[in-house]
């Protein structure tokens, strides 16, 4: 009988951990998109076509408090390499512009959460660099990420719109085309 409770027990915890995905080491995502440039030049290319076309913003901005508390967080954070620069005016972690970015399309009102593939190393040392779409909602707050059981035509739309809206701006700033994956 103590084999028995220990065997459910077992089973129990793995679901569990199966479940918070502490196997997969992450949330997935949905589309990515690659280009054949290093990722400081996609990340400058993204930066720019944000900060100069009016369709687009990043969000949450916030109030000087929190920059100051998460400036505190991503020192501490980073203090094996302190050279690391956090654009503190958004304080959310999937808008950290580092790994992560969180976008709104002015025009829809869709919000997106982008995240570039790779480390540090990988990001020097790669020729090519891509990001893939974390999150998205649409202009009723619908949607999330790739474990939500999205319908298949929502997926689509939005990311359609994404591609249309945001990747190909970013695409003509570097001069190259991209290639994505589904």
């Amino acid at each position: 009988m103590h084999k028995l409770k220990y065997f459910f027990f077992v089973v129990y915890c793995s679901s569990l951990l199966s479940g918070c995905e502490m196997f997969s080491a992450g949330h997935g995502g949905f589309t990515s998109y690659s280009f054949e440039v290093k990722k400081k030049r996609l990340e400058t290319a993204i930066m720019k076509v944000i900060d100069t076309d009016s369709n687009f913003y990043r969000e949450p901005e916030v109030s000087q408090e929190y920059k100051d508390i998460y400036k505190e967080i991503t020192k501490e954070r980073n203090k094996e390499n302190p050279d690391i620069q956090v654009d503190t005016n958004y304080v959310d972690f999937y808008n950290d512009g580092k790994n992560y970015l969180t976008i709104k399309i002015k025009s829809t009102d869709y919000k997106f959460t982008f995240r570039y593939i790779g480390d540090e190393e990988y990001w020097n040392n790669s020729p090519n660099s891509q990001f893939y779409i974390v999150y998205m909602h649409d202009q009723y707050n619908q949607g999330g990420g790739c474990k939500d059981k999205l319908e298949p035509q929502f997926i689509a739309k939005l990311t359609n719109v994404f591609e249309t809206e945001f990747v190909k701006k970013v695409s003509n700033e570097l001069g190259i085309s991209f290639s994505k994956e589904n």
